[in-house]
């Protein structure tokens, strides 16, 4: 979908909800539903909680955890004084209560100084780094096996963490509690009840849960991270998602705290929401609970040559998809030792021993042949599109077929099409596992590829005997039915005096380090076949290597601006022999601006979230239509955000001197 229709059909979503609720409001549908709710909440409330004599408080826990308290505070002078003052009150004792002074410069510090005499109050002062900062600094210290947080504006009844104790030391297996919340209106002084049911579907898409009634247990912590130092709003719900994503939490039925909504110096009033609900959805979200199952359809696996299939299967594990592989060749000819379970014969009898929930298939002629038998199973069926068989004939023929839910295509392909549903626009992918910058050798110039005349490594040779002063390496991939060709290369290698080393087979990791090594990149291909987006030209991008390309229609536009286009051998030997003067500022400012076009664009974290995003979206449709219809989607989000956030280029320090680019 273009970018234009994207956000012609968001305005259009947009315009069409806030005219429903202009209707609501004008006819009081907005406020029946309201009263409705309210009312609804308050028999909620009435029937499930404790009789008055039945209260737990300190004294009936079995045993008494100490629950941590995470209080940020950041110019709250005015209001924090009864934030306090409502821990102290609490009938529970066995807390300690952690305050992070993120930068204040009004009377915070006085404020916090009156609460010395009580050592249960710990007093942290760090400079201005936002909510999210301040809640991990004080996760840092925090001694309690149960976390519960209390924001400075806001208060706790006194019972509350006497109900939250109660609750763990009661199910063993609880991580997460939640309360129902009374929100005050600060501009109007109207209040209303905050107590959701919780469905991980509706969560999801909305929220709902306060933090200042939410508590859990500190492992949790541990194993997914804390709070998302890239996001200034919406901290709670994200943080929410990841850590309810093996388990329900459980609803306490009981009013947990006061909650004052509006305050015009409020993060709800400072920050912006759309950005941060768009950082929050671009995660990968999957339950834990019921890992998504997947079942790779390919020519030939596990083949040396394709790394952007091993790339994909290895990015999707990581996010926690299980994955299983059908090859109908049992014999690759050049094979390296799979990681996932392999499974020949036939597509049918490996559906039914996997059992997917989905099946995804590489090549667009596969994709034609395998599409009734993935029909016939009920599953749905995605496809990946590569160069060499592109045609806007067979595509269309694709996404007609009721199997195929979704095509991916290189963006140039793409675009050659007309708008449609199934079909989406992905570029190349590289895994950063392999490809990263290292130490070059300037002097040494590679090509990797599969030995297939289509590559045009002819050119390759030719190019390598005229640069003399520069070492060529080939690394050559075997396909079957090829032996001939390369018997052919390797003959007019030795009839131009061997100007190239060529290796043959290497593994995956032995290619990547020759990149790592290289300092120049030198990609040929031929005029038989449409050209794509050859996976090695973005692992030589994402190590730093000056990367050459033949100008062919979509190169310039994968290069994203780095790297040098060709137009004919003498081209490329002179593109070569130019870098033997360059300054090291020139070599280094042409490696930081490689690295930084595949890490933006080309990265496998950065490409395949569409993918996942898409699988998750086709297999919650077929979970809700399944025998149990009550089970909840298979969203989480499964990942360290604080991890995920420190990206490539933190350790990487650019030149301050700039020169043009090398296609100048």
């Amino acid at each position: 979908m273009q970018p234009w229709f994207h956000a012609l059909a968001c305005l259009i979503e947009n315009a069409q909800r806030r005219s429903q609720r202009w209707l609501d409001r004008v006819t009081g549908r907005d406020q029946r539903k309201s009263l409705e709710w309210q009312a609804e909440a308050l028999k909620w409330l009435i029937e499930e909680a404790h009789l008055p004599g039945e209260l737990p408080t300190g004294r009936h826990v079995q045993s008494e955890p100490l629950i941590s308290i995470v209080m940020p505070v950041w110019n709250r002078a005015d209001v924090m004084r009864v934030a306090i003052e409502s821990v102290l009150a609490q009938t529970y004792s066995n807390w300690e209560l952690v305050i992070v002074d993120d930068g204040s410069t009004d009377e915070t510090q006085s404020v916090m100084a009156s609460f010395a005499s009580d050592t249960r109050v710990c007093v942290l002062t760090e400079p201005h780094a936002g909510v999210c900062r301040a809640r991990n600094r004080a996760l840092e210290v925090a001694r309690g096996e149960i976390i519960a947080y209390l924001d400075s504006d806001n208060t706790w009844f006194p019972r509350y963490l006497a109900d939250v104790a109660f609750a763990f030391t009661k199910q063993s297996e609880t991580d997460c509690v939640y309360a129902a919340q009374l929100v005050e209106d600060f501009a109007s002084d109207k209040w209303s009840l905050r107590v959701i049911q919780y469905d991980r579907q509706q969560f999801l898409n909305k929220g709902g849960i306060d933090l200042n009634v939410f508590a859990h247990r500190r492992h949790l912590v541990e194993e997914f991270g804390g709070f998302d130092e890239r996001l200034t709003r919406l901290v709670d719900w994200e943080l929410i998602i990841r850590y309810t994503g093996h388990r329900d939490p459980v609803r306490l039925p009981k009013l947990g705290g006061r909650y004052v909504a509006c305050r015009p110096d409020s993060i709800s009033a400072r920050e912006r929401s759309r950005p941060n609900r768009r950082l929050i959805q671009q995660q990968p979200h999957h339950d834990s609970r019921r890992p998504l199952r997947v079942l790779y359809a390919v020519a030939n696996y596990p083949q040396l040559t394709e790394t952007y299939i091993r790339c994909e299967i290895a990015t999707m594990r990581r996010w926690g998809v299980e994955i299983e592989v059908w090859s109908d060749d049992p014999e690759p000819r050049s094979p390296y030792p799979a990681e996932v379970t392999v499974h020949h014969g036939l597509l049918r009898d490996a559906i039914a021993r996997f059992q997917p929930e989905l099946v995804h298939v590489h090549w667009l002629s596969k994709g034609k042949r395998y599409c009734d038998i993935v029909r016939k199973a009920g599953l749905p069926m995605t496809v990946r599109g590569h160069s060499f068989e592109f045609a806007a004939r067979t595509v269309h023929k694709l996404a007609k077929h009721k199997a195929v839910e979704s095509i991916f295509l290189f963006p140039h392909f793409a675009r050659q099409l007309a708008e449609h549903p199934k079909i989406h626009a992905m570029t190349s992918v590289f895994n950063r596992e392999f490809f990263f910058p290292a130490m070059k050798s300037r002097r040494l110039v590679v090509r990797t590829g599969a030995g297939k005349p289509t590559k045009g490594l002819e050119d390759f040779l030719e190019i390598a005997s005229r640069c003399p002063e520069h070492q060529f390496v080939l690394a050559l991939g075997l396909l079957p039915n090829m032996d001939r060709f390369v018997e052919q290369l390797l003959e007019r290698n030795r009839q131009l005096g061997s100007p190239v080393t060529v290796k043959v087979n290497l593994s995956n990791e032995e290619a990547a380090a020759l990149v790592r090594e290289a300092g120049i990149y030198v990609h040929t291909y031929g005029d038989d076949e449409p050209f794509g987006m050859p996976v090695s030209i973005a692992e030589s991008l994402a190590t730093g290597c000056v990367t050459l390309v033949r100008d062919l229609p979509g190169a310039a536009e994968y290069l994203g601006g780095a790297g040098a286009l060709y137009r004919s051998v003498d081209e490329a030997v002179q593109r070569i022999q130019a870098t033997a003067n360059w300054s090291d500022d020139e070599w280094q400012v042409t490696q930081a601006r490689a690295i930084e076009s595949a890490n933006m664009r080309l990265a496998d974290e950065v490409v395949l979230l569409p993918l996942l995003n898409d699988w998750l979206k086709l297999t919650n449709r077929v979970c809700r239509s399944a025998a149990n219809p009550s089970d909840e989607p298979n969203m989480s989000l499964n990942s360290n955000p604080q991890a995920c956030a420190r990206s490539w280029h933190e350790d990487l320090v650019l030149p301050t001197a700039t020169i043009a680019n090398v296609d100048d």
